[in-house]
Order: structure tokens, then C-alpha cells, then sequence
């Protein structure tokens, strides 16, 4: 279509030509750049090429964050943040790629431990109607962390004959895996080191690269210890998601199973269960993940009175370098119980669907784990305080409270803005909520298809609430 466009030459077509070759000040070619992004990314002068813009860039984030970052001194900012600023600077005042430019931003952000900043790979070319994102590639893989051990999770159609889930990465362009590791960890920001790990897998930050269809070996140990190679190609623009997360399973033994955090987790779909659920012998929650919204109806389900969120504030600055900062309570939001009188006005007030007027009681078990983060640790603190049900597996992200989104020219980002503190004014920040049962996956278990935390859950309730190793 746009093909057509071109080739139909007007007055008006000409003008509209000349007045984007007189906006943008790199000197882009922007129908070519429409047709040719690759090429235009390393011919064109963006704003960043520009070394008054990169200090400046690297000043404004700075301060933005040694002023409004809500946990500067609990990371210690104060005494590491301006040492960290003077010898990125440097680098910054040397760059001259534009990956290389926003791997250093990167690195500069990695020293603020908050699993919610991160950086957009967004450009500015000087057209605002014209967005554009750095490209990156990925191969189909998915990998996952038990500890610092890296093992596949899952893997594409062009691999499953040469690849088992389950096996590990032992190195990466013969690279060992763990030495990536520790790079990929310096240039991301992130609360806890499993947290961190866990962002490296999500986002793909591994085996990710620049060059589209680009080759990567990588070295893998199998079940029997043998070691072999496999090249992988970089031809996704986005790194793969696990595949496959079902909403709800009935078990054998009559227990059931619920995704909150699967795309396909809706209240609509849930109600739909509410009879058989009413006589499951218990439900496992699965909370490894950020959760749907509709959570708060189906949570309102299996609760006897209100349940509010824990203690979230928001800083009032009125002096530079967190002098002096008061900090003001932010307005509680609450579930009620389906069956309350007050469930309909709660739910319009506090913006979930409305439950149907239904009690669910049976024994309800919620598995954790560091991808559990904001809001999903909110909800998780309020099951542990109102003592909802039983937790199961590792420790939540320590990484909630509300996000602000710092909107500039080239790779916007986000940070924690409010603070959250446990309801005894301890910190959470960097520590997040504790299971009460310890359960991390199994290597082997994964090999077998083997949810060794879902597996954990069910013999607490065959045990009745009761394992051996609280």
C-alpha cells in the first residue's frame, strides 16, 4: 500500500517529502528509512550521536533518579551513585554505536536494585509520528534458572530433535554460561539475584543479539552428562514465552489447579467452575507470575471478611538528595468477600468485576516465586497477613510499589516511585515475602514434565496443611 503511495508523485507528496528532510537535523532519508530500517540505524545520524545530548541524557537520568528514586538509601545510592554517574560519563562521552549506546545505559541503570526499571529500546529519529525501536533477535528457545543452573525450558519446532528440555547450558559461543551470566546481570537492573536471573530469561538477555539470522553455539550438557553443540539462528524479533499455561485442572484426587497469572485467567471463565469448585478437596493457586486483574474477584471467592492492602506510601519531596522526605499514606484499596453485603460497592470502588454472591471454602495452597513482583506480591502479603491460605515455594521479587514512567527522548524508563513496607514497617524492598513451605524445582523433575512445586502443594493437602519441611 504504501508502495502505491510512493509511486504516485504529487505536488502535495513533494512537499510533504521536503518538509521531513528539513525536520530531521540527522540527515535521514525517511521514505528509505520506512524500507530499509537496518541500513538506516547505522548510516544515520540520530540525536544521540550528538555528545552535548549523551551527557546531558546521562545527567537528567541521574538526577532523576538520585531525587525520586524511592528506595536511593536502602540501596545505598548514596554512597556508590555518584562514583557509578562520573565513570559512566566517560564511557558515554565515547560512544559512538548505538547498541553500545544503550548497553550503557543499561550498565549505568544496573546499580539501582529495582526489578521495575528497565529501558525502552525506543529511538528518537526527530519524527514523532514515526516511532522506532532498536531491533534485536532471539532464537526459539526458552531457558530457565534453578539457582545459577541455566536449562532449557522450552524449545521450538526446528530444535526438538536436537534439544530435550531439561538439559543445561554449559556455554555460549564458548563463552562459559555462567561468566554471561555475570555480564548480563551488570547491565540489568534488579531487587534480589534470583529476581535477576529470572529477568535474563524472560527477556531473553542470553542469546540475544543485534544481527538478525545470526548464528549462536552453544554447548549443552544432557541427562546422561554428555556434552553436545547445537547452533541456533536469531530469527525472532522478540524473545519466545513459554507456551501452554492452562487456566484450571481438575486432579485425580479431586483438587484443582488455577492459573492467575495466565492470559487466559478471567472471572467470566472462572464462574463458570464455581459449583465443582465448592466441592474440590482443595485449590492450588499459581501465582509465579504477574497476575490477571480479575484476581481480586476470584480471590473475593474464598475470604470471610475485608482484606486491604499492606502499607503503601507515597514520598513527598521538598528538598534535593532525600532530605527531609515525609511520606504520605496512598489511598488502601481492599477486597470484600463475595457473600458481603458491601461486595458490590467494593468491587465498582475499587475497579474488579463484581463476584457472584457465592462462598468457596475449602483448603487453598499458592505457589510463589521470584517472578511474583508488584502487584502480585501485593496480593501475596495480603494471603500471608490475613493467613488466606498456605504459600509455597521461593521467595517473592522484593520489588513493589506504584511505577512512574521518566519520559525522554531516547530509551524512556521506569522506576519505583511509592514505597511498600510489611505492616510491621520492616522493609520488603530487596527481600520479598517468604513462603512457608521452601520448595525450589528439580532439574530432573523438569526432565520427567514435573511441576516439583505443584507436586509439593499436593501432598500438603494429602497431608492435610502439614509438611516436613516448614
Amino acid at each position: 500500500m504504501i508502495a502505491c503511495i510512493v509511486t504516485t508523485k504529487t505536488k502535495s507528496f513533494d512537499r510533504l517529502t521536503k518538509l521531513i528532510d528539513k525536520v530531521d537535523e540527522g540527515g535521514i532519508n525517511t521514505l528509505d528509512f520506512l524500507f530499509n530500517r537496518k541500513k538506516a540505524i547505522t548510516t544515520t545520524k540520530f540525536l544521540y550521536h550528538k555528545f552535548d545530548y549523551r551527557i546531558a541524557d546521562l545527567m537528567i537520568r541521574y538526577n532523576f533518579i538520585q531525587h525520586f528514586y524511592g528506595y536511593y538509601d536502602e540501596d545505598g545510592l548514596a554512597k556508590t551513585g555518584e562514583s557509578h554517574f562520573k565513570t559512566t560519563l566517560n564511557i558515554i562521552a565515547q560512544t559512538n554505536n548505538l547498541h553500545n549506546y544503550y548497553y550503557n545505559l543499561c550498565n549505568y541503570t544496573s546499580i539501582v536494585k529495582d526489578q521495575h526499571l528497565s529501558l525502552w529500546r525506543s529511538i528518537d529519529i526527530g519524527l514523532s509520528w514515526l516511532p522506532m525501536h532498536l531491533p534485536m533477535s532471539y532464537p526459539d528457545i526458552v531457558y530457565e534458572f534453578v539457582k545459577d543452573t541455566c536449562y532449557i525450558k522450552n524449545v521450538g519446532e526446528n530444535y526438538k530433535s536436537k534439544i530435550a528440555k531439561g538439559d543445561i547450558i554449559v556455554s555460549i559461543n564458548n563463552q562459559p554460561v555462567q561468566s554471561l551470566v555475570r555480564q548480563k546481570l551488570l547491565m540489568n537492573a534488579y531487587s534480589t539475584e534470583e529476581a535477576g536471573l529470572r529477568r535474563i530469561a524472560l527477556k531473553g538477555k542470553l542469546l540475544e543479539t543485534d544481527n538478525r539470522d545470526s548464528i549462536i553455539k552453544i554447548a549443552l550438557k544432557n541427562q546422561s552428562n554428555q556434552t553436545y553443540e547445537v547452533d541456533l539462528q536469531t530469527n525472532l524479533f522478540k524473545a519466545p514465552l513459554e507456551k501452554g499455561k492452562c487456566f484450571l485442572k481438575k486432579f485425580d484426587d479431586g483438587s484443582y489447579y488455577i492459573n492467575l497469572c495466565s492470559d487466559t485467567c478471567t472471572y467470566i471463565r472462572f464462574k463458570k467452575h464455581i459449583p465443582d469448585l465448592q466441592s474440590a478437596k482443595a485449590v492450588i493457586f499459581d501465582l509465579r507470575g504477574y497476575p490477571q486483574s480479575d484476581i481480586m474477584s476470584i480471590i473475593s471467592h474464598f475470604i470471610s471478611g475485608k482484606i486491604e492492602i499492606g502499607k503503601l506510601v507515597r514520598p513527598i519531596y521538598r528538598f534535593p538528595n532525600h532530605k527531609n522526605i515525609d511520606y504520605k499514606a496512598v489511598e488502601k484499596w481492599a477486597i470484600e468477600p463475595a457473600i458481603s453485603p458491601s461486595s458490590k460497592s467494593a468491587s465498582k470502588k475499587y475497579e474488579y468485576k463484581t463476584p457472584l454472591p457465592i462462598k468457596i471454602e475449602v483448603p487453598i495452597v499458592f505457589l510463589i516465586n521470584d517472578e511474583t513482583i508488584s502487584f502480585g506480591e501485593s496480593i501475596v502479603e495480603m494471603i500471608k497477613y490475613y493467613k488466606i491460605g498456605t504459600l509455597v515455594g521461593t521467595p517473592t521479587a522484593g520489588c513493589n510499589g506504584d511505577v512512574t514512567h521518566i519520559n525522554i527522548p531516547n530509551c524512556n524508563f521506569h522506576m519505583t516511585y511509592n514505597k511498600f513496607y510489611n505492616r510491621d514497617g520492616s522493609q520488603h524492598h530487596c527481600i520479598g515475602i517468604r513462603p512457608d513451605y521452601f520448595c525450589e524445582m528439580k532439574i530432573s523433575d523438569i526432565r520427567k514434565n514435573i511441576d516439583t512445586q505443584l507436586e509439593f502443594a499436593k501432598k500438603i493437602i494429602l497431608n492435610n496443611g502439614t509438611a516436613n519441611n516448614k
